[in-house]
């Protein structure tokens, strides 16, 4: 049985409509969560200035954030069938511009997080090595006033914590920490 010229082009044009209504429905998702996130935060912190990111894997969700005094925050979600609300504030720490990278640490084992994050001050450094976390690769967030960088582990964090800054060419322009404790055999 073949399909005419006219049901041919009703089936596109349906096909187009739902397409485009994905795509706006999915953009709208994205803006909508970020709106319920920042509202909760700003509950948590009055201070709240911005998201930075979201970050989610199959055990955790975390958010990172800026508040107006210059700092650096850190919480955990949780899906509720209502959206998403804050689960524990992990903390916050003042925005180092200082050194060429800050570095921050926080655990939680009743939120299953081990983490690491900071803010790259030397704009040279564009990859970001945690030696103590068996040379773990972190990522790098850039936003329109500075750049972020975290890593979450599975399990503790290692001491002394060493972390290595690499510019594009992958020289090292950046250490700090205690690179021969880890390079022992």
């Amino acid at each position: 049985m073949r399909l005419s010229n006219k049901k041919i082009v009703m089936i596109s044009i349906v096909v187009i409509i739902i397409g485009i209504s994905a795509f706006f429905v999915g953009s709208l998702t994205k803006g909508t969560v970020y709106n319920q996130i920042g509202k909760a935060l700003h509950k948590l912190e009055p201070d709240f200035s911005k998201i930075l990111h979201v970050h989610m894997d199959r055990h955790r969700a975390l958010v990172f954030f800026t508040t107006i005094r210059s700092e650096l925050g850190v919480a955990t979600l949780r899906e509720t069938s209502r959206g998403f609300k804050i689960n524990a504030y992990l903390g916050k720490d003042q925005l180092d511009i200082e050194n060429q990278l800050s570095w921050y640490g926080k655990e939680s084992q009743s939120e299953n997080v081990h983490l690491l994050y900071g803010i790259v001050n030397n704009p040279k450094i564009s990859q970001v090595v945690l030696l103590s976390e068996e040379n773990q690769a972190a990522t790098i967030i850039k936003d329109t006033s500075f750049t972020m960088w975290y890593a979450v582990m599975d399990d503790g964090l290692n001491s002394p914590i060493t972390i290595r800054g690499f510019n594009e060419e992958g020289e090292k322009i950046y250490e700090t920490g205690d690179p021969e404790f880890w390079n022992k055999p």
